[in-house]
């Protein structure tokens, strides 16, 4: 143990004069960290409608909205085994909680169907449909009419003359993709590891007067331990990936960063879409953290 000591105590001092004598920011000299945001705003921009969707992605949307249509089949059955002859479908005054979800010009509402019977006594009280706070496109299925019947047209039953049969509207596979991806930002978009998270973790180590060095790639740190309490050795000068990719620029004259936040890349999240439950698509590693710096061990 004795001799370990010696020889642990000479490898961390030349650790520590390594960062010291390599770093590129001056020890008594406080960085600047100047933000250009050309990122995603949450709170103005929508998914673009244009996206090319792979077959895969189609795949997915296909078995998720074939869930949908069976819920609201299901839900119709339900009244029609209580005696229900005639559905009503209700506005619900529920918020998705998906931020511009407005914009994405879904036909679809959140609601709930009660169903009334021959006499037209109310004779089951319907629950909101698909009410999570968590998506949106839940809504590109739905029922097509406000007011319509459980039973077939007959030519001596007056009232089907006039008021339609239910029916189930299903649209496009990729207007649901593109409000599941809106969903998905909007709500766990914010907690990847990138040009947000590290726009922090950048400025919170800019601040530490000197405690990293920057090569030709990467910042590497002593103590990086900001980004979900976690301690990291460094992070990459670009990454090109995830909602807001970015590119880090570091002046060894004036000490300053520059670091520019972009536009998600599109092609990279649409590649790692997943099905996590019958109707609800994510756009990440199915690994879980998809690490962006590399763990201290």
């Amino acid at each position: 143990m004795q001799t370990f000591s010696k020889i642990l105590v000479p490898v961390v001092i030349a650790v520590s004069m390594a960062f010291s004598s390599s770093s590129s920011a001056s020890p008594s000299l406080k960085s600047n960290v100047t933000i250009v945001d050309q990122g995603f705003d949450l709170d103005s921009d929508v998914v673009p409608s244009n996206l090319s969707w792979s077959k895969k992605s189609i795949e997915l949307a296909k078995q998720a909205q074939r869930f949908l249509y069976r819920t609201i089949k299901n839900e119709l059955m339900a009244h029609k085994d209580a005696g229900a002859v005639r559905i009503v479908r209700l506005s619900s005054s529920i918020d998705p909680g998906v931020r511009n979800w407005r914009k994405l010009n879904l036909s679809g509402k959140l609601y709930s169907l009660d169903g009334y019977d021959e006499n037209d006594e109310l004779v089951r009280k319907g629950k909101p449909l698909f009410s999570t706070s968590q998506s949106v496109q839940h809504m590109t299925v739905y029922l097509t009419q406000q007011n319509c019947l459980l039973k077939s047209f007959n030519i001596f039953d007056f009232e089907t003359w006039f008021s339609p049969q239910c029916s189930i509207t299903v649209e496009s596979k990729e207007k649901f993709l593109r409000a599941s991806m809106q969903s998905w930002i909007s709500l766990v978009g914010g907690f990847d590891p990138d040009g947000r998270a590290v726009q922090h973790e950048l400025e919170d180590l800019a601040s530490k007067k000197g405690s990293f060095r920057v090569d030709n790639s990467r910042i590497y740190c002593l103590k990086c331990s900001f980004f979900s309490g976690h301690t990291y050795s460094s992070f990459p000068l670009e990454y090109k990936k995830g909602v807001w990719p970015y590119k880090i620029e570091y002046s060894s004259t004036t000490q300053n960063f520059t670091m520019t936040i972009f536009k998600p890349n599109w092609a990279d999240l649409m590649s790692k879409a997943y099905l996590q439950t019958d109707d609800l698509l994510r756009f990440e590693a199915r690994t879980g953290f998809d690490p962006l710096f590399p763990f201290v061990s």
